[in-house]
């Protein structure tokens, strides 16, 4: 009978210590964000198809995307002045992408970092009083709370860019040539201030030969290998 109640006791309580832990996990898991998903930044790269399109974000999601991290998209309202400053171009590099994403969206997601520097500030412990003071940033800000929370949550930022896309037929061979590249953005706190810091703009090209089904997912792949190791890097 003592030897079954100890067992039962030690049952509860690796129920228990598992919960706890499962929540702790829950609550400390981070997000990445993204901004568009896959930015085609120049003539040649918009004359990839929309299935090729589709094909490439896959691959290059399952080439980078880990499983300890939420994926997230960055609100519209959030990146609507970088969107419409990129658009304005019609051919951008790497490096102007970066640039502009410094300029105009790294100060916002800073703003809303700032928010949790408010909440320590004002003494705000329970969870009731967090949510009222977010409520009210969002209002004020024109963002939901759930994407408040979600870029206050975010850990990195990626931003996949295509900017060039070439078919080749000689005879019965196609190529197919791949440029584009990688942002990495990492969100944090460094000495009690918000920061958004530019980790990684990485350029890259890939090639693939074949069939034209075969050229073109060979050319895919080792572009999003060549992304995942600039991925690697951080």
């Amino acid at each position: 009978m003592k030897r079954n109640l100890i067992l039962i006791i030690s049952i509860i309580s690796l129920i228990i210590f598992s919960d706890i832990f499962a929540q702790q996990v829950k609550s400390e898991r981070k997000s990445v964000s993204y901004v568009n998903a896959l930015w085609m930044a120049t003539p040649e790269a918009r004359k990839i198809s929309n299935e090729q399109l589709g094909s490439m974000l896959s691959t290059i999601k399952e080439f980078i995307e880990m499983d300890r991290f939420d994926y997230n998209p960055l609100p519209q309202s959030l990146i609507s002045e970088f969107v419409d400053a990129a658009n304005c171009k019609d051919k951008l590099t790497i490096k102007e992408l970066s640039a502009l994403m410094e300029e105009l969206l790294t100060p916002k997601i800073e703003t809303i970092l700032q928010a949790e520097m408010e909440i320590r500030a004002l003494g705000l412990v329970s969870e009731e009083q967090k949510q009222g003071f977010l409520v009210t940033k969002a209002k004020s800000s024109g963002i939901t709370l759930a994407e408040i929370e979600k870029v206050m949550n975010s850990a990195y930022l990626y931003f996949p860019v295509l900017t060039g896309f070439e078919r080749i037929l000689k005879k019965t061979t196609y190529t197919y040539k791949i440029k584009g590249g990688i942002i990495w953005f990492q969100v944090k706190m460094e000495d009690e201030k918000p920061v958004v810091q530019l980790k990684i703009k990485k350029e890259t090209s890939s090639m693939g030969f074949g069939s034209d089904k075969d050229a073109f997912e060979s050319a895919v792949m080792n572009y999003a290998r060549n992304l995942q190791v600039a991925t690697r890097a951080i």
